[in-house]
């Protein structure tokens, strides 16, 4: 069984049993994966699943580990609106260092787009970093089925091609 694939995929109802017999047989919970390099606590961020999170804090996960694109499973949580989730992080010790592009996705996906337009003034390259992992957001916010923020992003010439996680473009969400 592929713990990432399982976490990302095929969690279902059994998902948290299934990660815990999958820990308590020798799996690693730092077991890393995928072109992001992403850790398991990264994927079971991402994906919104708490009792994985907290699963895998509590057989030794990494809090700070980064992805190849140095994002924290923090900044994922912060970067998709799971405040709850963050703030359950953050309360374990996690680091809250958040780089630019990372207050600029904030500001996008909570539709605070009178700070992000202001934060672009200051450093016009936030909507197109060269980091496939910052670069997907005009990808993210597509699927959240709110045309605004994406008007905005694509105004402020977001890589339109960029893919989100699953692959898919802005158009394909």
């Amino acid at each position: 069984m592929n713990p990432h694939h399982i976490l990302d995929f095929e969690f279902g109802p059994n998902g948290e049993a299934k990660l815990q017999g999958l820990l308590e047989n020798g799996t690693s919970p730092n077991l890393r994966a995928g072109p992001s390099d992403e850790t398991l606590l990264h994927v079971a961020t991402r994906r919104y699943r708490l009792g994985a999170v907290e699963c895998l804090l509590e057989h030794g996960a990494d809090i700070n580990a980064r992805t190849k694109g140095g994002k924290t499973s923090y900044a994922h949580a912060r970067r998709r609106g799971f405040n709850d989730l963050a703030d359950l992080l953050a309360d374990r010790g996690a680091t809250t260092d958040l780089n630019d592009a990372d207050r600029f996705a904030i500001a996008v996906i909570q539709g605070k787009l009178t700070d992000a337009r202001k934060m672009l003034k200051r450093n016009p390259g936030l909507a197109q970093t060269g980091n496939p992992e910052e670069d997907r957001l005009l990808a993210d916010v597509a699927g959240r089925n709110e045309a605004e923020p994406v008007e905005f992003l694509i105004a402020a010439s977001a890589n339109i091609s960029a893919t989100a996680l699953d692959d898919g473009t802005p158009l394909h969400q």
